[in-house]
């Protein structure tokens, strides 16, 4: 109680001399009342993560952390999140080109600060028993005789190397270019903050990051979180109001799966503003594919892949390529054959939206539904029965 007091004490001071805004004291705060800065973070997918630095498929799609705070540059990480019954699991990129691991202060050694509000209360108020909140840091390598996890929460003490975290080099055998950390925060030890609410598939838990980058042996220099030019950033460690990640949690992810289906190659062509498509498509269960490349081509869409989530975003330049003096239309020869193909394994966004169609993976290529990227173009399309020809013209 003693604590709680003086806790708020100072943020009472820090109020009256402008150092904390008037927006920011709140309790008992919804979504709908944070600020207009909050990032939505992708969306944690439910899994089975074990811990070993090694980073699973159940991890959902990548951010950053890479905004500087005072604009110092410094370390930056790459994030994936999850979550179960037991916890929150992150597995973490930490990009370090200036590594200093060790110092007197446990505090400013490279390392990466964690904080969770459990409840998403998003109050000023960090007693454990009005919002369980969080502040665990966990250092890039081990130093003797100071904890490589140290944390302001009860519990803290109980997280160990090798259960709960992870920490490997990112590339080689040494921590010199940055290190990979992968983390199991228990939702188990959160209870000793009394009131934690047990995790589920839907609700919101407000968080944030910072990654403290010591350059040059003498304490920490960068520090890097989620928004660094936020008129309260590094205030995280004292009020959980200074997070500004939104990390929703949700259903598991769907592993990629093949299975072998049947398919008719060389039935259906297109002709674009007159010029024919000079490959057949690839017909499964009604709807006509064409190799995604080759598609992309044809409609003048700009592409640009991502390894890390394998998606591939496509983007209108709002203009179809000179289709020049007309291509060669392929001749009918239909072929119909069992063919092993993989569902699920990439993903495909249009000028921002996630298609809603599945794309097949075939002998290496991915293929999409030709007449469904045609038409979210803006493209008419007409199919001509008697040649099973579909014109797609410009409105």
């Amino acid at each position: 109680m003693k604590t709680k007091k003086l806790l708020s004490f100072i943020l009472a001071v820090m109020f009256l001399f402008g150092l904390i805004p008037a927006a920011a004291i709140q309790t008992g705060a919804n979504v709908n009342s944070l600020p207009d800065n909050m990032i939505t973070l992708p969306v944690a997918p439910y899994a089975n993560i074990v811990i070993d630095g090694q980073r699973d498929f159940g991890y959902g799609d990548p951010f950053k952390v890479d905004s500087f705070f005072k604009g110092i540059p410094g370390a930056t990480a790459k994030v994936w999140a999850a979550w179960d019954e037991t916890g929150i699991f992150y597995y973490l990129e930490v990009y370090d080109v200036t590594p200093n691991h060790e110092h007197s202060n446990s505090w400013e050694r490279d390392c990466v600060e964690f904080f969770i509000d459990w409840n998403s209360n998003f109050g000023s108020d960090i007693d454990n028993h009005g919002n369980p909140y969080w502040n665990l840091l966990i250092a890039s390598a081990t130093q003797p005789g100071i904890s490589q996890a140290v944390g302001l929460f009860p519990g803290s003490g109980w997280i160990e190397n090798g259960e709960h975290f992870v920490v490997r080099p990112l590339e080689g055998y040494d921590l010199e270019k940055g290190y990979i950390l992968e983390v199991w925060l228990p939702w188990e030890y959160a209870q000793y903050a009394n009131g934690a609410k047990p995790l589920k598939e839907g609700i919101i838990i407000i968080v944030d990051f910072q990654i403290h980058d010591n350059q040059n042996g003498k304490g920490r220099t960068s520090q890097t979180f989620l928004i660094g030019d936020d008129d309260m950033a590094d205030m995280q460690f004292q009020v959980p109001c200074a997070c500004r990640g939104i990390l929703t949690l949700g259903p598991a992810k769907i592993p990629p799966f093949t299975k072998i289906i049947k398919v008719t190659f060389g039935e259906t062509r297109y002709i674009l503003n007159g010029e024919p498509f000079d490959q057949p498509a690839m017909v499964y269960d009604g709807t006509a594919y064409l190799p995604a490349a080759y598609l992309a081509t044809k409609l003048g869409l700009n592409t640009f892949w991502d390894k890390d989530t394998n998606t591939t975003t496509l983007t209108s330049t709002g203009k179809l390529p000179d289709t020049g003096p007309g291509g060669v239309m392929p001749e009918a020869k239909p072929e119909t054959k069992e063919i092993t193909a993989t569902f699920g394994a990439t993903k495909y966004i249009l000028n921002g939206v996630l298609f809603d169609q599945p794309t097949i993976v075939y002998n290496g290529t991915a293929y999409l539904p030709a007449a469904y990227l045609a038409t979210k173009l803006g493209l008419s399309a007409v199919w001509d029965k008697a040649t099973n020809i579909t014109t797609l013209t410009s409105k």
